[in-house]
């Protein structure tokens, strides 16, 4: 088993000189390359958007051939699966660019490979599932994100490239537009319903704890080579939706929606149905809401064991505290 990281609140700085951040202007990006410059890192943002960091324009299935030698490489760019990518499409952006990322490392010499993977590669399950577990993924974008690891661990094998793979839970923060900031959203005005089932257990790590535990793997000498980025006390839905209502009401705005619903199963039922039959007609907002569906239903019931609980700077309950009572929505 490998050894736990050491805890993210008390350990010392110590981060490469130049880091390579792909995707270094999206939601985890960008403050990643805040968070490393803060540490006084030399920061290179490999991105087509503009952003923070040394801003370096490009995709990473095709690298720029000015690509600066670095020290350490934090992979975090890749296309997520909402939005109704094609297969092809995560498969181009996901496994290949990876894979044109990690080669480019191997042949420059780089020290450090960090991949931001998914828990997604894992499929769904109601038991807990911990670093040891076999990869089971349900999704194209879940297969997507397996290849990638696979790319990646492979570089670890061959080439002696020191890697870790992080699996973050759904990430939640300020201007996240993503599914959790439209529950919230939704529960800011009583209209968020639980479809069915109150038990589902999502994984779910604040955004400022993932970048710590980022941060960390870069400075750790001998780091885990898969890291699950999770609380350890994950909420069901309803105790989470539940949480919301309580921090929304404590907000300086102190604005509330009604008590969580819950919507009966017959209901959800014939409604998946109905959006599965659209999905299949063409209409691609079908297809988004009815695995948005699926995904509330199914748990996610991802855990660490490297991953020491007194790592967290946040948590759950003071994480919620941060992005809502502040009146900042997720």
């Amino acid at each position: 088993m490998d050894q736990p990281l050491i805890d993210i609140a008390s350990a010392t700085p110590v981060t490469p000189s130049t880091v390579l951040v792909t995707g270094g202007s999206g939601f985890i990006g960008r403050s990643l390359v805040a968070e490393l410059l803060r540490r006084g890192a030399e920061v290179i943002n490999l991105d087509p958007v503009p952003g923070p960091g040394r801003w370096l324009a490009g995709d990473v299935r095709h690298l720029p051939p000015d690509l600066p030698v670095v020290d350490a490489v934090v992979h975090v760019a890749g296309l997520a699966g909402g939005g109704s990518p094609t297969d092809v499409e995560l498969h181009d952006v996901n496994a290949g660019g990876t894979t044109e990322v990690v080669d480019h490392a191997v042949r420059t010499g780089v020290g450090r490979f960090v991949l931001i993977s998914s828990i997604a590669v894992l499929g769904p399950s109601e038991l807990p599932l911990d670093e040891s577990a076999p990869p089971r993924p349900t999704t194209a974008y879940g297969r997507s994100k397996l290849l990638a690891e696979r790319a990646v661990l492979r570089a670890a094998r061959e080439a002696e490239l020191e890697v870790t793979v992080v699996r973050p839970g759904y990430v939640f923060g300020r201007d996240n537009r993503g599914n959790f900031g439209r529950m919230v959203a939704a529960a800011r005005v009583g209209r968020f319903a639980i479809p069915g089932r109150e038990d589902t257990l999502k994984a779910g790590i604040y955004l400022p704890d993932l970048v710590g535990l980022l941060a960390r793997t870069l400075e750790e000498p001998a780091p885990p080579r898969i890291v699950h980025a999770v609380y350890p006390d994950t909420p069901t839905l309803l105790a989470l939706v539940r949480m919301l209502h309580e921090r929304l009401a404590a907000g300086p705005l102190s604005r509330r929606g009604s008590e969580p619903r819950v919507v009966p199963e017959p209901l959800v039922r014939a409604g998946i149905a109905a959006l599965d039959m659209a999905a299949r007609a063409g209409v691609s907002s079908a297809a988004d809401l009815s695995e948005t569906m699926h995904k509330l239903r199914e748990s996610s019931n991802v855990v660490s064991s490297v991953v020491p609980g007194s790592s967290w700077a946040f948590g759950w309950q003071t994480a919620l505290d941060d992005l809502l009572v502040s009146g900042v929505d997720g």
